[in-house]
């Protein structure tokens, strides 16, 4: 606004060199100027005019009081002089930007620093972020900028936001000798990561294989790292130590601040972060289907910390076959059988879920061994897994050394393998068998061959005898009972003297042997069976 004073004498109001000379690019300043230009513009036609301002420029943004005078000389001697006061505002934003910047990358741009004044000047970069702004995210540049007289240089800066969201801020240049300075307002759209590194991991099945990441920490060192809920040992990093290792559940998901696309990846926190320049994750993956070795699996790995966002992680997973399998060796007589355990590691992918598998023996030679048709592991929630225990049975058919593959497999967990090893020896004489006189006994025989076979059943002593058939057929795997009667001789006692049909003594027990041969397959050792029978005393 203007006000004019009534006339009073000035000091050589005359000089034409006499006029406002603003000291500062303040709009409000300049618009004074104007108006006073425009007013003596009007009043030249009736004489001459002359102007002088002093102005103050104040940098906290509040009005500042401008002071000034215009004086007019009339044509009829007479003169005007005119007191301007006017208020000035401090400078607008020189721009106003909205960038946008993924978080946990940086973001690098520049902004003008114009020199409006004939001389070079020297400016000092303070860079201010609104209220409410994360204590990770980060505005900086250099400290001080040098422009040239009535030029315009480009300042660099660089933006850092750990964390999705808006923030505002202000950058001003101020120079420190006349205290006059130009701002920018800054917008920053900060969207959601990029993946942060591509983990190429590569591994045998059911083996570990471990990758260590590491992350920055910006904040200071008392300010706490947060994960979500979810593990309660996990809860907050400044807790406690953090160097265990953790339950992997479903899918990879076993703690709330971790997720992975692969059932077969879990991550783990090693020491803690809080207080440290950085924080250490461990990738351990352990595959249990081999891939393809020109087509790695891709997955999806990423995790949360309150304080910084979520980090974001691209794996490249290769699993190969397991370097050897397991062995099992048997040793058993022909006709007899021996039991052991295949013991395999099974790590669940589904908590929840039991696991099955099929089995069956891969090398021909069933007929020797026994396995189940399935196997089934129970619901299991540990990553170290649980212990699945596979009787296999050795029955052999021939004597010499046999061997096969036992082979478990599941779709979603892959193969196991255990090679099988057996020697047969030739059958082992069992017994004996006591028989009481006239009496019977039935003797369990098997016909351990795949195919029903024709046996032929003989006793070496008359005594005793095969009630059940001297020719049998028995069924492929079943065992059949062998009836064998005891027929003991007879003692005969004359007019006080005693004769007897055999040379053996009354009280001598009575010794033979069944003897079992295979009609069906030629140069198959026997099968022997010893007899015991005892001799009634003499009458």
């Amino acid at each position: 606004m203007t006000s004019a004073s009534p006339p009073r004498p000035v000091g050589d109001a005359s000089d034409p060199r006499s006029r406002a000379t603003p000291s500062s690019r303040s709009g409000g300043s300049r618009q004074q100027q104007q108006d006073a230009s425009q007013e003596k513009q009007g009043d030249d036609s009736q004489g001459d005019a002359s102007s002088s301002a002093t102005i103050a420029i104040g940098l906290d943004g509040k009005p500042v009081m401008l002071c000034g005078s215009l004086f007019f000389a009339l044509p009829d001697g007479g003169a005007v002089l005119y007191r301007l006061e006017g208020e000035a505002d401090g400078p607008e934003a020189a721009s106003s930007e909205e960038l946008e910047t993924p978080a946990k990358t940086a973001l690098a741009f520049t902004l003008p620093v114009a020199n409006w004044l004939r001389r070079g000047q020297r400016f000092t970069m303070k860079a201010v972020l609104e209220s409410g702004a994360s204590s990770s995210t980060t505005l900086s540049g250099a400290k001080t900028i040098e422009v040239p007289a009535l030029a315009t240089k480009d300042f660099a800066l660089r933006f850092l936001a750990f964390k999705e969201g808006v923030t505002t801020a202000t950058v001003t240049f101020t120079n420190n000798e006349t205290d006059e300075y130009l701002f920018h307002r800054l917008t920053f759209k900060v969207t959601p990561p990029n993946v942060q590194e591509t983990i190429v991991l590569e591994g045998s099945v059911r083996s570990l294989t471990r990758r260590l990441i590491t992350v920055a920490n910006p904040l200071r060192p008392d300010e706490p790292i947060t994960f979500p809920t979810g593990d309660p040992a996990a809860a907050a990093d400044n807790a406690g130590p953090a160097g265990g290792v953790g339950t992997a559940a479903a899918g990879g998901h076993a703690e709330g601040w971790w997720r992975c696309s692969s059932p077969h990846v879990r991550l783990v926190r090693v020491g803690e972060m809080a207080g440290n320049l950085e924080g250490v994750f461990a990738v351990d993956y352990r595959p249990l289907v081999a891939t393809d070795d020109q087509k790695p699996q891709e997955a999806e790995l990423s995790f949360d910390i309150q304080e910084l966002g979520t980090y974001r992680y691209t794996l490249q997973l290769s699993a190969k076959s397991p370097p050897s399998s397991s062995s099992l060796r048997f040793e058993s007589a022909l006709g007899a059988t021996q039991s052991e355990a295949f013991v395999m590691k099974v790590f669940n992918a589904s908590a929840a879920e039991p696991v099955d598998f099929e089995c069956h023996l891969e090398g021909g030679q069933g007929t020797h061994f026994r396995v189940p048709t399935k196997v089934t592991a129970p619901p299991c929630s540990s990553w170290d897994g649980q212990d699945v225990r596979v009787e296999v049975v050795f029955e052999p058919e021939c004597t010499g050394e046999v061997g096969d593959t036992l082979v478990l497999s599941s779709e979603q967990h892959g193969s196991y393998r255990c090679k099988l090893r057996g020697l047969c020896s030739p059958p082992l004489p069992q017994g004996p068998f006591t028989i009481a006189p006239g009496g019977q006994r039935e003797i369990p025989f098997r016909n351990v061959f795949a195919a029903a076979m024709d046996f032929t059943f003989t006793c070496d002593n008359p005594a005793f005898a095969v009630v059940s058939g001297d020719r049998q057929n028995v069924a492929a795997k079943t065992s059949k009972s062998v009836t064998i009667k005891f027929t003991p001789t007879t003692t005969q006692t004359t007019g006080g003297s005693s004769s007897t049909t055999t040379t053996a003594e009354a009280s001598r027990s009575i010794a033979g042997k069944l003897i079992v041969q295979c009609a069906g397959v030629k140069g198959t050792p026997p099968w022997v069976f010893y007899l015991h029978g005892i001799s009634p005393p003499p009458a």
